[in-house]
């Protein structure tokens, strides 16, 4: 059996081919790595739940989070993105309440600030550490942000 030379070379369809499913394919992968980047790697919140391991320890988020920041908002379950943005002072990215904050308790999200803008934002699960009342829905400046750790049943919590 011989193969016709015109069967080989590419046709337009096949060019088409070539060009849209690598495309596509970058595009699922960057989209899923804008969704899901905080899940790769450590972050604030493996810190944090290092930090708030022993029961009564200080917690200064000036040592954890070295990068730059002048506030930190610690916002709990169920915040909605116009809750965000009046303690914030901005809006934040809407992928970051694409994952459900707002009609979920499973985790919260801390969220580290330099002006108008985000410089971290990033989700912590419930308990490793959960966020008490007194500091949840609040923001505070870079030098007022020193907590403690609180066992409360099976739960650690940084509050003030």
């Amino acid at each position: 059996m011989e193969i016709d030379p015109a069967d080989t070379k590419p046709g337009p369809g096949k060019t088409v081919r070539k060009i849209v499913w690598p495309a596509i394919a970058l595009l699922a992968i960057a989209f899923l790595f804008d969704r899901y980047w905080h899940l790769l790697r450590p972050g604030i919140s493996d810190a944090l739940a290092s930090a708030t391991a022993p029961a009564g320890a200080t917690v200064d988020l000036r040592q954890i989070a070295t990068f730059e920041w002048d506030r930190v908002a610690l916002l709990g379950p169920y915040t909605t993105p116009e809750k965000a943005e009046a303690l914030l002072g901005f809006p934040l990215q809407e992928s970051w309440f694409n994952d459900g904050i707002e009609h979920s308790d499973g985790f919260s999200l801390i969220v580290f600030a330099k002006g108008n803008h985000a410089t971290l934002t990033e989700h912590t699960r419930r308990c490793s550490p959960d966020f008490g009342r007194s500091v949840t829905a609040h923001v505070f400046k870079r030098d007022e942000a020193v907590f403690r750790s609180e066992k409360h049943a099976d739960c650690t919590v940084i509050d003030r």
